[in-house]
């Protein structure tokens, strides 16, 4: 493809005119002489992004939409034979962002049920700051996105959540949000479980080490009678 093309294609995605987009694709399309818009896959920026990701962070759900609409492959989580394949939404660029990643940073909620829901796993995918979409919505403190997330993850059937790159919870903690915990324990339960990887601790000896009262008397009444969670490691404070 030649630089034209692509230039027009990252130009119209990332536009608020979805026909000017599609008009783009069509146009494109004839002019590379294929029947189909398979070609879209090798559409790359030279930072790693595809039409997926620019369309995701500029909030363009009529752009995402279309895509899904013309070209499904590019998002959908299994191939013609039923078997798993590494999709756009997928793909990180040079940031170590996905599509996800754009979205949930630019609270594009439309866009953000769109990717979870056609691969709930990139949830937990890490960028190069060590930080997953589910990460990312904590921190920005958007509770509509986390729903989002937890529903499409339970969908899959996925009852063991877990981190890759920062935690989640402990960021919660260090910010002293129950709100935010409140509504991980509704919506992951099971995600308050995970600990640290570096030291092994658990969210609640996190609470502890921190100094925050209220987080562990909430963690205290979440775990109930778990002692062996309770005594992994070392004291914990008196609340």
């Amino acid at each position: 493809m030649d630089q034209r093309d692509q230039r027009d294609l990252f130009i119209a995605a990332k536009g608020a005119d979805v026909q000017n987009f599609n008009n783009v694709l069509q146009q494109v399309l004839s002019r590379q002489q294929q029947r189909t818009l398979d070609f879209l896959k090798r559409v790359m920026s030279p930072s790693g992004n595809s039409l997926l990701h620019v369309a995701a962070e500029s909030g363009r759900n009529d752009n995402t939409a279309l895509l899904s609409a013309q070209a499904p492959f590019l998002i959908e989580r299994r191939n013609y034979n039923g078997e798993e394949e590494n999709q756009l939404v997928r793909i990180k660029n040079e940031m170590g962002n996905t599509a996800l990643h754009d979205a949930v940073m630019g609270k594009s909620h439309d866009i953000v049920e769109r990717l979870v829901f056609a691969d709930p796993e990139v949830s937990y995918y890490s960028n190069k700051a060590g930080k997953s979409p589910l990460y990312l919505v904590v921190e920005a403190r958007d509770a509509e996105a986390l729903t989002l997330l937890s529903k499409f993850i339970h969908s899959r059937g996925d009852t063991s959540p877990r981190v890759e790159g920062l935690n989640p919870v402990f960021l919660a903690i260090e910010r002293k949000d129950i709100g935010i915990l409140r509504q991980i324990e509704n919506e992951m339960p099971k995600l308050l479980r995970v600990k640290d990887d570096k030291r092994g601790n658990n969210a609640l000896h996190f609470a502890s080490s921190k100094g925050y009262r209220e987080g562990v008397s909430f963690l205290l009444d979440h775990f109930g009678n778990d002692n062996e969670f309770a005594s992994e490691r070392g004291p914990i404070m008196q609340t």
